[in-house]
């Protein structure tokens, strides 16, 4: 008699119930994500049934003849004619600053002063250096005459025997050292001069002066402010000669920039005021891309304006089919066709 042999474990398995079934092919992620490729399918091609059932919608315009004008449009820089930046060639604390922004000034005014007590204790210094010198040279020319006066002693003497060769010789010798001592000193007295000539005009630099006619563009220094004029001058000022006529520089494009010549019509209008212009014309350095860029001439405008638009017009011709384009509405897509029939354009989306 054959009896079965059963595995413990298996039957275990099978009493708690916990046998794995057969696995299925479609689970539930499966399903959602085959659903909403579906749905992503059917959208699609509603929306390009849709949209090949939409009527051609077009725009016309009528056609005009006139003037048609081919315009460059650049930013560029407005600047006034003559800039001078006014520096500080001596180092020291600021006592008084004079002027502010948009100040009228005159050649040599004064528009700063630089404390000068420093300058001014050198210069006594070198006063008193001056002084010493001048007196060692007195000294010196009363050394002078008593050794000439010893020297012809000994000359006579020697001539009647009286003293001995080498005396005589250091006689002369003393001479010559005092002569020499002399120039020596005036040397010294001309030095301590130079020194205080300069420190005279280092006292006369404490007082910043403007060096033309204009306005104050720009005030980099305050009352109280320490300048170091070490290895670069500082600059305190920036002044503008003449605003009744500015320059304003303009960057061109190389692909524009032979399309502007010398006395065409220029326009330019700054962010501060688009609605006004200011008329100026072309200079004769347009037609070049490279470095410096075409300076326009124009009128100072009463405004601030630091970063025009300026418009120049390169062509004109008169008498010209004209057509313009606009649409009340945005175009379905941003390429059209134009056809010309029964005296109009006609644009097509493409």
């Amino acid at each position: 008699m054959n009896e079965s042999v059963t595995n413990p474990d298996a039957d275990l398995v099978r009493r708690l119930g916990l046998e794995l079934g057969p696995r299925r092919f479609w689970t539930k992620g499966k399903l959602i994500a085959a659903a909403l490729l579906v749905l992503i399918l059917a959208a699609g091609t509603g929306i390009t049934v849709w949209r090949s059932d939409r009527p051609t919608s077009y725009v016309t315009a009528p056609v005009t003849r006139g003037p048609i004008t081919v315009t460059v449009n650049a930013t560029g820089t407005l600047q006034p004619q003559d800039q001078v930046e006014v520096g500080a060639e001596i180092s020291g604390r600021v006592d008084a600053v004079n002027v502010d922004f948009n100040d009228h000034v005159s050649k040599g005014q004064v528009i700063a002063v630089i404390n000068t007590d420093q300058i001014r204790a050198q210069l006594a210094q070198a006063g008193a250096a001056l002084n010493a010198a001048r007196a060692t040279v007195i000294n010196n020319e009363a050394t002078v005459k008593e050794t000439f006066e010893r020297r012809n002693r000994a000359r006579g003497l020697f001539a009647i025997g009286g003293v001995s060769a080498q005396e005589v010789q250091t006689a002369e010798a003393e001479y010559d050292r005092a002569v020499a001592s002399v120039a020596k000193a005036k040397a010294d007295v001309e030095n301590a001069a130079a020194l205080v000539l300069s420190y005279q005009t280092s006292l006369g630099k404490a007082q910043v002066r403007s060096p033309i006619n204009g306005v104050v563009l720009e005030r980099r220094v305050s009352t109280g402010q320490t300048v170091a004029a070490s290895f670069q001058t500082p600059v305190l000022f920036t002044l503008a000669s003449d605003l009744s006529m500015m320059q304003l520089a303009v960057d061109i494009d190389e692909a524009d920039i032979g399309l502007v010549h010398e006395g065409q019509q220029a326009s330019f209008a700054v962010d501060a005021y688009p609605q006004r212009r200011w008329s100026t014309t072309a200079p004769n350095c347009c037609g070049r891309a490279l470095p410096p860029p075409p300076i326009f001439w124009c009128p100072r405008p009463r405004m601030p304006c630091s970063c025009p638009t300026e418009h120049c017009a390169s062509r004109r011709r008169r008498k010209m089919h004209r057509l313009h384009l606009w649409s009340p509405q945005p175009m379905a897509s941003s390429r059209a066709a134009f056809g010309y029939s029964r005296g109009g354009f006609r644009r097509r989306a493409i």
